[in-house]
């Protein structure tokens, strides 16, 4: 009997090891040199030895959208959202799924997308700024000013943030407060 639990003790070892050295093989493989089909592979077999790990879901997603399969790559996405564990991972999937559906012009699904990453992650000032640019995108404005508000709040030294609300400012007609984020874009970070 503890020949078999040491047995499985071994495998299950075995594999974390393996499944760690595809983790780091698939950070060396897949941003430097591009070789996506590489990658692919790799990450293919690692979800053979642990098909239930998210992040590995979520590495293939990112593979294909570099190759520009975003159906496959918002597949994996929602197979990443089931199994990631971690709030925070779980947030970034939700928000990088809601990135290719924007991407698609599916503003309403990438809106509840980020509205579940705000849910897990409400001090993250980036999911408020994409959640805006989709409100942007919808045409309403007000939401889109109230939502890089939220992420000004979160991260006010951020000049991208002033400039996106500064453009929806503008699209409300209101110049001055444009004008004033603008400025904020432009100014020197305090230290």
């Amino acid at each position: 009997m503890q020949g078999l639990l040491l047995s499985e003790f071994l495998n299950t070892r075995l594999i974390n090891l393996i499944c760690q050295e595809f983790s780091r093989r698939l950070r060396i493989i897949v941003k430097p040199q591009k070789d996506y089909a590489e990658a692919l592979k790799d990450i293919n077999q690692a979800l053979r030895l642990e098909p239930q790990n998210g992040d590995f879901y979520y590495s293939r997603a990112q593979t294909y959208d570099r190759q520009g399969q975003t159906e496959l790559a918002i597949e994996d996405l929602t197979k990443a959202i089931e199994f990631i564990t971690s709030g925070f991972g779980r947030s970034l999937a939700y928000a990088t799924r809601g990135s290719l559906l924007g991407k698609q012009a599916q503003w309403d699904l990438a809106i509840q997308d980020y509205n579940e990453a705000i849910r897990i992650a409400p001090e993250f000032a980036y999911h408020y700024e994409h959640r805006g640019d989709c409100y942007y995108e919808k045409l309403d404005y007000e939401r889109a000013v109230a939502d890089y508000s939220d992420a000004i709040r979160l991260e006010p030294q951020n000049k991208h943030f002033y400039e996106d609300r500064a453009k929806a400012y503008r699209k409300l007609g209101n110049i001055e407060l444009a004008n004033i984020d603008e400025a904020k874009s432009q100014a020197p970070i305090a230290q």
